[in-house]
């Protein structure tokens, strides 16, 4: 997976290589390589406990019932690549009945599998295997991740080859290890967070900036040729910084709440999906959530009008915002409803920052004559239970406050397993 690793000479090389290297300074003990043929033999030599660790691995629901995965140390866009006669391709699902290449194994080719079942996902045995299936027309395409393919048509199919199409998905690579050694994937958790910037840069810039030098060039006409490139670069570059500018601007319009600037409603979903998994995959892992309903809100909208009524939201996101933790996740439920995600904390924990988030808002100067407070229903998700379910429990709790009289916090019990 060239210029991420490649075994040359019996040596493992390539960018997760040195990040290796990196890591065996650090712990003082050598990490043995265990070669493979192909990617597809790595997974069943981690499944059958023939090696313990994947040096660069994506998660998935398959391989995690045999591997532990660390967070990314790589983030990789996802493109296709085509011959050079075929159009550009902003939607990969237009492309149904075109044969597609993905590498058998790979995390690319399983969640291309799942999201586009209707498409013709061909799987292939490698890189080059894609590649030249691709040249010769077997392939309509061929998907993988930027850096990848762009080297690989850069050194071996320039001018057959392009880039035609870029995905919106993304490839997060961190360190695979077995999951029957949780000590292991802790101590590679820790090695990952320690990877600073300029060592990953310093690492990038060695497999990503080799030019061979050509001394027999007319160096007029290279600086010429330079000059130009620069030119057609500045103007790619500042296009690109714009587009990546209205796409984060449009990222950030599909998961905020315009009037708040708290998590919408999908986005606090997909929050609360991934600590369910966390909570059902590790036993000793806690997580507390809060439901929160603003006491008496309608008759705010009613006599002071909708306007004061949106400012009161303003200010609670506010005092949201001061009073959690920014490891918390705040979302706004609906109307005046609001969840707060309160990862690796228990009942208790979140019970006194509940209580703490109720004061802080029965205290705070709204500038209106009447008080307002807040009604609180907490709970922890349990196991092996949907979110559904347990977010009913909890909304049972905020009711339980509501109807004791508002202004208060309640708590729904972990029920006995």
């Amino acid at each position: 997976w060239y210029p991420f690793e490649r075994i040359e000479d019996g040596k493992h090389i390539g960018i997760a290589a040195d990040v290796m290297k990196n890591f065996e300074q650090k712990l003082g003990i050598t990490i043995e390589l265990v070669p493979t043929r192909s990617w597809d033999e790595s997974l069943h030599y981690a499944q059958e406990r023939k090696c313990d660790i994947l040096s660069l691995a994506s998660a998935t629901p398959q391989r995690q019932k045999y591997m532990d995965f660390t967070s990314a140390y790589i983030t990789l866009p996802i493109v296709m690549a085509t011959s050079m006669d075929k159009p550009f391709t902003e939607d990969i699902t237009t492309l149904i009945g075109k044969k597609i290449g993905s590498v058998k194994g790979y995390a690319i080719t399983e969640k291309l599998k799942e999201q586009f079942p209707q498409m013709d996902i061909v799987e292939v045995d490698s890189i080059k295997d894609g590649l030249k299936q691709v040249e010769n027309g077997s392939l309509y395409g061929y998907i993988d991740n930027l850096v990848v393919v762009s080297t690989y048509i850069q050194k071996e199919y320039t001018g057959t080859l392009k880039v035609s199409s870029r995905l919106e998905d993304k490839v997060l690579l961190g360190v695979g290890t077995r999951n029957d050694e949780p000590i292991l994937h802790g101590i590679f958790e820790k090695l990952v967070a320690g990877l600073d910037e300029p060592t990953m840069q310093e690492i990038y810039n060695r497999w990503t900036a080799t030019v061979e030098q050509v001394p027999w060039i007319d160096q007029s006409k290279l600086w010429k040729a330079f000059a130009l490139l620069s030119i057609v670069g500045l103007v790619f570059f500042m296009r690109y910084y714009e587009l990546k500018r209205y796409n984060a601007k449009l990222i950030k319009l599909s998961i905020i709440d315009k009037l708040t600037g708290l998590y919408n409603r999908q986005k606090t979903d997909e929050k609360l999906m991934e600590e369910q998994r966390k909570v059902d995959r590790y036993r000793e892992y806690k997580c507390g959530v809060m439901i929160l309903d603003i006491d008496y809100f309608k008759t705010v909208n009613d006599t002071l009008g909708h306007q004061e009524g949106d400012r009161i939201l303003q200010l609670l996101a506010e005092v949201f915002k001061n009073t959690l933790r920014q490891t918390d996740t705040i979302g706004r439920w609906g109307g005046e409803e609001f969840i707060v995600i309160l990862p690796n904390t228990s009942l208790e924990q979140s019970y006194s920052a509940a209580e703490n988030l109720r004061q802080s808002v029965e205290t705070f100067p709204f500038g209106i004559d009447r008080p307002v407070t807040v009604s609180i229903g907490v709970g922890e998700l349990i196991r092996m239970r949907t979110v559904h379910e347990n977010i009913a429990r909890i909304d049972e709790a905020l009711y339980e406050a509501k109807n004791s009289g508002r202004n208060k916090v309640c708590k729904v019990p972990i029920p006995s397993l």
